[in-house]
């Protein structure tokens, strides 16, 4: 992937478009209103609150890296990019 590809991609409206919606659906009011929503339907149901907190959260934490991973790879590759190459010795390594 290339770093033009990332960073047009971060720069465009769309995505910040989309940025701001799933700040809307997973931002910290909505994330608490999610834990609520699973406790209160576990009980309903006679199920583990517990695990209804840890799918929420899971589900939280996936959505995070999706969201992360543009800038995240972007700065990545920038990093290899920096790095020189090294070219390897004849002799092997000592």
């Amino acid at each position: 992937m290339s770093i033009e590809l990332l960073e047009s991609l971060l720069a465009h409206p769309g995505w910040h478009l989309f940025q701001e919606h799933v700040a809307e659906r997973w931002g910290p009011k909505a994330y608490a209103q999610a834990l609520k929503d699973a406790v209160r339907q576990a009980r309903e149901h006679g199920s583990d609150a517990g695990h209804a907190i840890e799918l929420v959260d899971a589900a939280n934490e996936a959505i995070a890296d999706i969201m992360w991973w543009p800038a995240e790879h972007l700065a990545r590759l920038r990093a290899q990019e920096q790095k020189p190459e090294t070219t390897p010795n004849r002799r092997g390594g000592l």
